[in-house]
C-alpha cells in the first residue's frame, strides 16, 4: 500500500478522492448503498458536479468527526497503540483503488461509524449490512489486510460497541470484479442532464355543484360544473409516457373519486327536497358516471402503462444480458450462464426512474459476475495452452471450464500423469514385444545359419566314405597270412562282409559320426549288449 500525504476532509483530499474509486464508494459499486447508487456514481467520476451539502447534512459529518476523534482517544488508551488517519492507495489488476482509513496502525486498521442504535445491535452480534462490509473489504484490500476493528459510537464510553471485521475472499473477488466492470462501463458513460423531481401538477378540483329552489324551479351551476368534468375527463385521456405524466395522472384519479363522492351527496341532498326535478338528478348520474369510467379508466391506464414500461426496460435487460453472455460463450467456446431477477430487483419501485436505475444496478451485478466466470475461464483456458499437446485430453472442455482455478490445475495435473504413465506402459509393452520378436528372429536366423553350415560338411564328409568304399571294393584283396595266433575259420564271404563293415565304420568316423545325434545313445546301446 502507498501511503498519500492528503489531510482527510481537506479540499485536496476530495479532489482526489474524483480520480481514484475509493472505500466509502464500494456499497454503491455493488449496488448496496444507502446514500448513492451506482448510475449516482458513474456520473460523480464523469464529471458531474454535486450540489453543496446542507447546512444539516454539514452538521451531521461534523458530528461524526467530532465523535471519532474522541472514539480514537478512548480506543488509544485502551490498547495503547497509535491508530492516526492514514489515507492509502494500492492498484489491483489496474484499478487504482482509495482506502481513507479512521485509523491505522502497527496493530491494524480502525473504522469508526457514529451512534445509530440498529447498527450498534448488529455489531453486539458481529453481523453488519452490505451498506458496512463492502466499505471494510475494501479497506482490507488496499491495506493487504485480513481484518478490521470496527466500532459503533458517539465518542462516549456509555455508547460505544465493537467487533472484528473477518474478510471474505469470495467478497474480496466479487469487488474488484465490480471495480473492473465499474471501470469498464465509465469509459462509455455519457453524463444526461438531471430531471426535476417530479412533482403532481395541482390540478383544480372540479367546483361544488350549487342549486337553488324558487318553487317548483331549480337554478344551479350545472352546466358550468359539467363543462369543467367534461375538460378533465378529456385531459385524462392523454398517453403517459414520464414519470410527470404518471404523478398527474395519478393526482387526477384522486380529484374524480372526490367528485363523485360530493356528486352522491348532492344528488341525496336533491332528492331529499323535490322528488320533481328528476332532470337534475339524473343529470348529476350521468356526470357522475362519465367522472367515475373516467377515473377508472384512467387508473388502469396508468397501472397499464407502468407495466408496460417495466416490461420495456425488463426485455432490454435481459436482451443485453443475453448478448454479453452469447459474446462470451463464442469467445470461450462454453455456455456460460448468470441468474439476474429484475422483476425482484423493481418490486417496491414506484417512478419509472427508479424502476430504471434499479434494473440497471441488477444488469451490473450480473456483469460483474459474469466477469468473475470470465475470470476463471480464461486462468484454465491459460493452464490448458500451456500443455497444447495434451488438448485432447480436455474434450470435456465445456464442463470442466468453470471449475475453480486451484482445481482445474489438478485436474489437469492428474490427467496429464497418467496420459504419461499409461503411455509409458504401452511404449514399454512395445518395446518388449520388439525385442522379444528381434530375440525370436535371430534365434531362428541362427539356427537355419547353422543348419546352412552343417548341411555342406556332411555332405562332404559322406562323399568322402563313400568314395573309401568304393576304392576298398575295388581294390584286390591282399593275401591272408596268419600270425601265430589264435585263429578262426570263417568263409570267405563272411571275412569279406566284416571287412567291408570295418572300412565302412572307419569312413563314418572319419565323416564324424561320434558329434552326430543320436551316436551317444547308440554307444550306451552297445555297451549295455
Amino acid at each position: 500500500m502507498k501511503t498519500l500525504d492528503l489531510v482527510q476532509g481537506s479540499q485536496e483530499w476530495l479532489e482526489a478522492r474524483l480520480n481514484y474509486y475509493c472505500a466509502s464508494e464500494a456499497p454503491a459499486v455493488m449496488g448496496e448503498s444507502k446514500y448513492m447508487s451506482r448510475s449516482q456514481l458513474l456520473d460523480l467520476k464523469k464529471g458531474w458536479q454535486s450540489n453543496p451539502v446542507s447546512s444539516f447534512t454539514q452538521k451531521l459529518f461534523d458530528d461524526g468527526h467530532e465523535h471519532e476523534d474522541m472514539a480514537r482517544d478512548i480506543l488509544e488508551l485502551e490498547e495503547l497503540e497509535d491508530y492516526p488517519p492514514v489515507v492509502g492507495l494500492e492498484v489491483v489488476d489496474g484499478i487504482e483503488m482509495l482506502a481513507s482509513f479512521d485509523g491505522f496502525g502497527d496493530a491494524g486498521a480502525w473504522e469508526h461509524k457514529d451512534w445509530n442504535k440498529t447498527l450498534a445491535e448488529n455489531v453486539r452480534n458481529a453481523l453488519l449490512e452490505p451498506h458496512y462490509y463492502w466499505q471494510l473489504e475494501h479497506q482490507c484490500i488496499v491495506g493487504g489486510l485480513n481484518e478490521v476493528q470496527f466500532t459503533c459510537s458517539d465518542g462516549t464510553e456509555n455508547n460505544r460497541v465493537s467487533m472484528i471485521y473477518q474478510s471474505v475472499p469470495e467478497r474480496r473477488d466479487q469487488l474488484i470484479a465490480a471495480w473492473k466492470q465499474f471501470d469498464k462501463d465509465l469509459e462509455k458513460h455519457e453524463l444526461k442532464a438531471k430531471a426535476v423531481p417530479v412533482t403532481a401538477e395541482n390540478i383544480q378540483e372540479l367546483p361544488p355543484v350549487t342549486y337553488k329552489m324558487n318553487g317548483l324551479a331549480l337554478a344551479s351551476n350545472f352546466e358550468e360544473f359539467k363543462s369543467r368534468a367534461d375538460s378533465l375527463i378529456e385531459q385524462s385521456q392523454s398517453p403517459l409516457e414520464t414519470d410527470q405524466d404518471f404523478a398527474n395522472a395519478e393526482n387526477m384519479v384522486k380529484v374524480f373519486k372526490s367528485a363523485e363522492e360530493k356528486i352522491g351527496i348532492i344528488s341525496q341532498e336533491v332528492l331529499g327536497e323535490v322528488e320533481s326535478i328528476d332532470t337534475f338528478v339524473k343529470d348529476l348520474g350521468l356526470i357522475s358516471e362519465n367522472i367515475r369510467q373516467a377515473r377508472l379508466t384512467l387508473d388502469k391506464q396508468v397501472k397499464k402503462r407502468k407495466e408496460e414500461i417495466k416490461s420495456s426496460l425488463i426485455a432490454k435487460a435481459k436482451a443485453d444480458l443475453d448478448t454479453l453472455l452469447g459474446d462470451a460463450s463464442l469467445e470461450y467456446n462454453v455456455a456460460f450462464s448468470v441468474l439476474a431477477d429484475f422483476s425482484a430487483a423493481i418490486k417496491g419501485k414506484r417512478n419509472i426512474e427508479s424502476i430504471r436505475g434499479a434494473i440497471d444496478d441488477e444488469l451490473a451485478k450480473a456483469k460483474v459476475t459474469l466477469l468473475e466466470l470470465k475470470d476463471v475461464v480464461q486462468k484454465n483456458h491459460n493452464s490448458l495452452n500451456q500443455h497444447p499437446e495434451y488438448r485432447f485430453l480436455f474434450n470435456d472442455w465445456a464442463s470442466i471450464a468453470f471449475k475453480p482455478k486451484d482445481d482445474f490445475e489438478t485436474l489437469v495435473k492428474l490427467r496429464i500423469t497418467e496420459h504419461k504413465e499409461a503411455e509409458e506402459k504401452r511404449l514399454k509393452a512395445e518395446r518388449e514385444r520388439i525385442e522379444h520378436e528381434a530375440k525370436e528372429k535371430a534365434k531362428s536366423e541362427a539356427v537355419d545359419q547353422a543348419m546352412h553350415d552343417i548341411q555342406p560338411q556332411v555332405k562332404s564328409r559322406l562323399s568322402v566314405a563313400r568314395e573309401v568304399v568304393n576304392t576298398i571294393q575295388s581294390s584286390p584283396v591282399a593275401d591272408f597270412k596268419p600270425k601265430a595266433v589264435e585263429t578262426i575259420t570263417i568263409s570267405v564271404d563272411k571275412y569279406r562282409d566284416l571287412q567291408n563293415k570295418a572300412d565302412l565304420l572307419d569312413a563314418l568316423f572319419a565323416a564324424g559320426v561320434d558329434s552326430w545325434d543320436g551316436y551317444g545313445e547308440a554307444i550306451e546301446m552297445l555297451k549295455a549288449s
